[in-house]
């Protein structure tokens, strides 16, 4: 990288044709950065777990497991977090004493985040640590709960935007008809539409509320 920079400030037909040669041998050599990765299957179902949700459910009625449905999960505090992340650094020290590099599908680096170093790790290990942590409990989360209790309410009732009403100060009148075409899209399995639906409406809901309460 050093030497395209360079090269890029010298303005001749020679810098260019070598410029564009560096630029192809580094993208060949990202792609080939990948195969030197390997992925890791990890089993998160719980059937015991799994059906004792079911249980609960199978005996609601279409309204209550709706609104039960909401309560399936808490998001964690941001300091029950942190505290997590330093007992799992404590754990592993060796995880925790090294950075680490975050490439995106071809190859190329997006970002690098900290280590911990000897005082108060920076933020971005702790987004980290967080990340890693969180990524494993939402997939506990969405095969034993979420995803079986979706599909035993869409096998009582078949979901569509007229169930889903909502009277809260943090869906707007206007936003209403949205929320539920994109709940009613989560339901019925269509996450790309719901996720393309839903995630501006929660951003834009979610903002306000954070400046409020800051």
């Amino acid at each position: 990288m050093d030497a395209l920079q360079r090269l890029r400030h010298i303005k001749c037909d020679e810098a260019f044709a070598l410029e564009a040669e560096l630029e192809e041998e580094l993208r060949r050599l990202q792609r080939a950065s990948l195969r030197e990765m390997g992925t890791v299957s990890v089993d998160v179902r719980m059937d015991t777990e799994r059906d004792r949700i079911l249980g609960l459910f199978a005996e609601m009625d279409f309204s209550t497991a709706l609104k039960s449905f909401v309560l399936l999960e808490n998001s964690p505090k941001t300091e029950d977090l942190k505290r997590q992340a330093m007992e799992q650094a404590e754990q592993e020290p060796l995880s925790a004493m090294m950075g680490a590099k975050h490439l995106d599908d071809e190859g190329r680096t997006v970002v690098n985040t900290a280590a911990a170093g000897s005082g108060d790790p920076p933020e971005d290990w702790f987004i980290r640590m967080i990340g890693q942590a969180q990524s494993y409990r939402r997939a506990l989360i969405v095969v034993n709960s979420i995803d079986p209790v979706r599909l035993l309410i869409g096998r009582k009732v078949a979901i569509e935007e007229r169930h889903f009403r909502f009277q809260s100060p943090f869906v707007p009148q206007l936003q209403a008809p949205l929320y539920a075409l994109g709940f009613a899209r989560f339901f019925q399995g269509d996450f790309a539409s719901a996720a393309y639906i839903l995630f501006p409406q929660l951003s834009s809901g979610v903002g306000p509320e954070r400046r409020s309460v800051s």
